[in-house]
C-alpha cells in the first residue's frame, strides 16, 4: 500500500475527527452560556425580589414599591389597611410594579377635607409627586438588575472554574451577567417608553369579603374624573388618589347613578344575599334563567329575586316557565314582555315600553319558556329557529311606537343581532343588556352597548364553589350614557372577589 493510498482512506477519518471536534466545541460553548445566561438571570431576580422594595412618598401617603418580572406589564396598588387594591396593565414592559401604602398623614387628609374644594390641588401634588417616585422605583430597579445580573453572572463563572480549572471563565461569567443585564434593562426601558395612562380607567378592582362594594363606590370618582380632567394623565392618577384617601378615612362620594345586571341564578338563591350588598337600593335588571326547569318548586326564588332591586325588572330565558314569571310578578318585579308587563295573573298590561327610574326599557321574551315548567323542556334554539328570532327581534324593536333605552334579551346571540341592527340604522344611544352564556362581556356597535353580567347564580347551586358568582354595575353619565362597566367576579364561598372596569366613551 502506498503512502498516498493509505492518506486517502486516512482523509474521510480526519475529516470525521475534526468535524466532531468543532461539534464538541460548539456544544461545550452553547452549555456554558445557557449556564452562565441562567445564573445571570438568577442573580437579577434574586437582586429583584431581595432587595427593589423602597419607600417614597406620594401625596399624604407613603407607599413601599416593589419591582418584580411578570408576563404582562402591570401597575399594583394594594391598601393592607383595608384589605383591597387596583391594577391595571399601563405598558408592555414585562414588569410588575407593586405600591402598598404602608402609612397615610392623616392630619393632612384631615385638612384636605375640611376643605372639599382643594381636591384639584391635592391631585395636583399627587401628579406632581408620582412621577418622581415611579422614576425613582424603576432606576433603583435598573441598578439591580445591572448588579445582579453581574453578581449572577461571576458566580457561574466561578462554578465553569472548578470544572473545567480555567480562570478566564470568571472574566467570561462576569461579562455575561454584565451583557444579559443590560439587554434587560435596555428592552424594559424601550417597552415602557410610551406608557397608556387610559389603561387606568378600565383596571380590575379586588378585595376580601363585603368591602368590594365600597371599593366601587368609592371609584366612581375614576368615572366622573374625565368631567374635570382634561388630561388623561391626571385621570389615571384619580385611581392612587381614590385609594389614599380612602385610607384616610374620606368617606365623602361623587354623586353617580348606575344600576345592576345580572342573570342565569339558576334557582340558587345562595349567591342572592351577597349581590343585594351590591345592588344597595338600586335598579336591578335580572335579563332571565331564574329557575333551571322551570318547575313550580323552583318558582320559591321569586321572592327572593323580586326584592332584590329598587326596581327589579326582569325578562324570562331559555330555563324559566310561565309559572316562575308569574311568582315574579306577584313578588312586585316589573316582568317585561314584547307586548307590555306581565301581570301577576297572566295578563299583559299597558305598552311594551315602559319608564323606569327615568329611562324607556322594554323586555323581549325567550320563546323556549313559553311551554317550560317540566323536567327535561327544550332548552335551545335549532339553527333555523335562531335565524328566526334574530329576524323577529329587529321587526319587533322596529315597531316600537317608543324607542327605548335600555332593551333586555336573554339569549345574547338574539341580543347581538339587535345590537348590529340598530347600530346600522342610526339613532339615539341604547343599551342591550343579555345573558344565557355564563360569559361576562361588553360590546359595542356604535352608540349601541351591549352589557352581560355573566351567572349571578354561579352556575346553579351544583356550582357553587367552582364557578364564581358574575354581575355588573353600569355607571351613567347625566345624559344616561353608559361611561363604564365594571364585570363583577365573586366567590359565593370566600367571599373573594374582583372588578374589572371597562370605560364606555361616547362619540358624539
Amino acid at each position: 500500500m502506498t503512502f498516498a493510498t493509505a492518506m486517502g482512506r486516512l482523509r474521510p477519518a480526519i475529516r470525521r475527527g475534526v468535524a466532531d471536534a468543532r461539534t464538541r466545541a460548539a456544544a461545550r460553548l452553547a452549555a456554558m452560556t445557557l449556564c452562565l445566561g441562567a445564573f445571570a438571570f438568577a442573580g437579577i431576580v434574586v437582586s429583584l425580589r431581595a432587595f427593589s422594595t423602597a419607600s417614597y412618598h406620594v401625596g399624604p401617603a407613603l407607599m413601599s414599591i416593589s419591582t418584580s418580572f411578570a408576563d404582562r406589564g402591570t401597575a399594583d396598588v394594594y391598601v393592607p389597611i383595608v384589605d383591597w387594591g387596583v391594577r391595571a396593565q399601563p405598558y408592555k414592559a414585562p414588569i410588575r410594579m407593586s405600591a402598598t401604602v404602608v402609612s397615610v398623614d392623616r392630619q393632612a387628609a384631615l385638612r384636605t377635607l375640611q376643605t372639599p374644594d382643594d381636591t384639584r390641588a391635592r391631585l395636583s401634588a399627587v401628579e406632581a409627586q408620582a412621577p418622581t417616585a415611579v422614576r425613582g422605583a424603576l432606576q433603583r430597579a435598573a441598578l439591580l438588575v445591572l448588579l445582579g445580573g453581574a453578581a449572577g453572572g461571576l458566580i457561574g463563572g466561578l462554578v465553569l472554574h472548578a470544572v473545567v480549572h480555567r480562570r478566564r471563565m470568571l472574566l467570561l461569567g462576569l461579562a455575561a451577567g454584565v451583557t444579559a443585564a443590560t439587554w434587560t434593562v435596555a428592552g424594559c426601558a424601550l417597552t415602557l417608553r410610551s406608557p397608556d395612562y387610559a389603561a387606568f380607567r378600565q383596571p380590575t378592582f379586588y378585595a376580601h369579603g363585603g368591602d368590594l362594594p365600597r371599593l366601587l363606590e368609592l371609584s366612581d370618582r375614576l368615572t366622573s374624573a374625565g368631567a374635570s380632567y382634561k388630561s388623561s394623565y391626571q385621570q389615571a392618577l384619580t385611581g392612587l388618589d381614590t385609594l389614599v384617601t380612602a385610607a384616610a378615612g374620606d368617606h365623602t362620594l361623587v354623586a353617580a347613578r348606575s344600576f345592576m345586571v345580572a342573570s342565569d341564578i339558576h334557582a340558587n338563591w345562595l349567591t342572592l344575599p351577597a349581590f343585594a350588598r351590591y345592588a344597595d337600593h338600586r335598579p336591578v335588571f335580572l335579563v332571565g334563567d331564574f329557575a333551571l326547569e322551570g318547575t313550580p318548586i323552583e318558582a320559591t326564588i321569586a321572592q327572593r329575586a323580586a326584592e332584590l332591586g329598587h326596581p327589579t325588572v326582569a325578562v324570562s330565558g331559555n330555563h324559566d316557565s310561565p309559572v316562575v314569571m308569574r311568582r315574579l310578578a306577584q313578588a312586585g318585579a316589573i316582568v317585561l314582555t314584547h307586548a307590555g308587563r306581565l301581570a301577576g295573573d297572566g295578563r299583559i298590561e299597558g305598552p311594551p315600553v315602559i319608564s323606569i327610574d327615568g329611562f324607556m326599557v322594554a323586555g323581549y321574551e325567550d320563546p323556549l319558556a313559553a311551554q317550560a315548567g317540566s323536567f327535561g323542556h327544550r332548552l335551545d334554539l335549532t339553527p333555523a329557529e335562531l335565524a328566526d328570532e334574530r329576524t323577529k327581534v329587529e321587526t319587533w324593536f322596529d315597531g316600537l311606537a317608543v324607542r327605548p333605552d335600555i332593551v333586555l334579551v336573554h339569549d345574547f346571540r338574539v341580543a347581538a343581532a339587535l345590537r348590529v341592527h340598530v347600530a346600522s340604522e342610526g339613532g339615539p344611544p341604547l343599551m342591550v343588556l343579555t345573558g344565557h352564556d355564563h360569559r361576562q362581556h361588553v360590546d359595542r356597535s356604535g352608540d349601541v352597548v351591549e352589557v352581560d353580567g355573566g351567572t349571578l347564580g354561579a352556575g346553579g347551586v351544583f356550582a357553587v364553589g367552582h364557578a364564581p358568582a358574575g354581575f355588573a354595575q353600569v355607571h351613567l353619565t347625566a345624559g344616561g350614557w353608559p361611561a363604564a362597566v365594571d364585570l363583577i367576579s365573586a366567590d359565593p364561598i370566600s367571599g373573594d372577589a374582583s372588578a374589572r372596569r371597562i370605560a364606555i366613551d361616547q362619540t358624539n
